[in-house]
């Protein structure tokens, strides 16, 4: 049934693993796991920050450590945004843009 008749669907995904003796439900739990990261974090950082199209880190560029320095600071205000209760990235990121001393308020509080 079509997703418009608000009837559940199901979905079948295939996984390769070499991990032997692990139950169904543990390696579900880690693969939800692994798809939480995805989409938590690599997800706001490709589609909210534009990460892959900033031009940090393109072919031929001579930017030494740039592009893991900005992408480690970029995932370190993500979790300061979340364990100071931020539910919008997107909000969160709009309240302290170009607002270096409340960013800096809220990383010593």
């Amino acid at each position: 049934k079509s997703k418009a008749d608000n009837a559940p669907s199901v979905e079948t995904a295939y996984y390769i693993s070499s991990r032997r003796g692990d139950r169904a439900e543990t390696l579900g739990e880690m693969i939800r796991g692994h798809w939480g990261i995805e989409n938590r974090l690599h997800w706001v950082k490709d589609v909210q920050q534009n990460e892959d199209r900033n031009g940090i880190g393109r072919r031929g560029a001579r930017l030494g450590n740039a592009p893991e320095n900005i992408s480690l600071l970029k995932s370190w205000v993500l979790s300061l945004f979340r364990i100071k209760g931020y539910d919008s990235i997107k909000n969160a990121t709009i309240t302290f843009a170009n607002r270096i001393s409340c960013l800096h308020q809220l990383v010593i509080t």
